[in-house]
Order: structure tokens, then sequence, then C-alpha cells
């Protein structure tokens, strides 16, 4: 049963599953500067086929991928999912974006997280892990909001443009954390 906080945590937004009819929407969200700049770092465009093939095999792989929803409207604002598990499905590692640029900074994100989380604990997973760049500040807090710990640090791991390169951090939440 949960808490009044958690409920208040979390009665905004709801998770859906993707489907195969989502790619081109989420491939927009990707194309978005921000989500390109903190989630992706690539100057290569995000296809809607691409997306199609991504949700494929992340369906055939029994990998979580969800759409984050308004609650009052179900309107998609997001996405969040686990881009790896491993063969027992006991550790995964953790993907996600508010799309749409005016719901991202209110807490929409930490929510979905939030439900994703208690999603996966029920599934049986106890580790969960997510790579950030050193840049991405808004996910950096909201993880660490999450009780996730830094875990690591990759020096000099991802190539940003112009021949430099930026750090990756490792954050790292164990079902006991929560």
């Amino acid at each position: 049963m949960p808490t009044k906080k958690e409920t208040r945590l979390t009665d905004r937004v709801t998770l859906s599953p993707v489907k195969s009819s989502h790619a081109g929407l989420i491939a927009k969200w990707k194309n978005a500067g921000v989500v390109n700049k903190y989630a992706l770092s690539t100057s290569k465009r995000v296809s809607t086929r691409g997306q199609h093939e991504d949700i494929k095999a992340a369906l055939k792989n029994d990998r979580q991928y969800f759409l984050i929803s308004l609650k009052e409207s179900l309107k998609p604002i997001g996405y969040v999912r686990t881009s790896w598990m491993d063969e027992k499905k006991t550790m995964a590692w953790l993907r996600y974006a508010i799309g749409e640029s005016k719901y991202r900074g209110h807490g929409y994100a930490k929510e979905a997280l939030l439900l994703l989380l208690k999603h996966l604990l029920k599934k049986g997973v106890r580790r969960i892990e997510a790579e950030v760049y050193e840049f991405n500040l808004p996910s950096i807090a909201i993880l660490k909001k999450l009780g996730f710990r830094q875990e690591g640090r990759k020096r000099k791991a991802h190539h940003i443009k112009d021949k430099r390169y930026c750090d990756i951090f490792i954050f790292g939440l164990l079902a006991e954390d929560i």
C-alpha cells in the first residue's frame, strides 16, 4: 500500500506499454535538441524505422518499455525503459526522457521513474543502473533524489564534438536501497 507521500509523487503520470505505433513519436522526441544532447549526444537523426526496430527488439527480449502519459488526459510526454537486462532479469540498465519540452522540470520524470522502479522490483529486479553524461545535471539530480548512488566514473568516455570528450557517471540502485 503506497504511503500518502508516494501517492502524491505518482498521481500525475501513468505508464503504458510502448507499441510499435509509437515509433514516430519517440523518434521525434529523440531528435529534439535537449533529449538528443542529454540522452544520445549524437549528430545522427533517429529514424522512425530505427525506433520500430528498437521497440520490436525490446518487446522480444522482455525489456520494459513504457510511455509516460499525463493521468488526466493520457497525453504522452516521454518514455522510460530498460535498455538491457541480464539473462536472469535481476539487473537492468535504465533509460528515460521527457520528450515534450513544456513538461520538463516539473517532476514528471521522477514520478515515472518511481513507478518503473516499483514495477521492476515486483518483477524481481535487484539492481538498476544508469549511465549519465557529466553535463546532464537534471538527470543526476533526479537519480540522487530517488536514492541512486554514484558508483563510478568513466573518464573521457563519450565523444561530444570537436575532438572533445566527456565523462560518464555510473549510478546504481539496489532493491534494499529503496
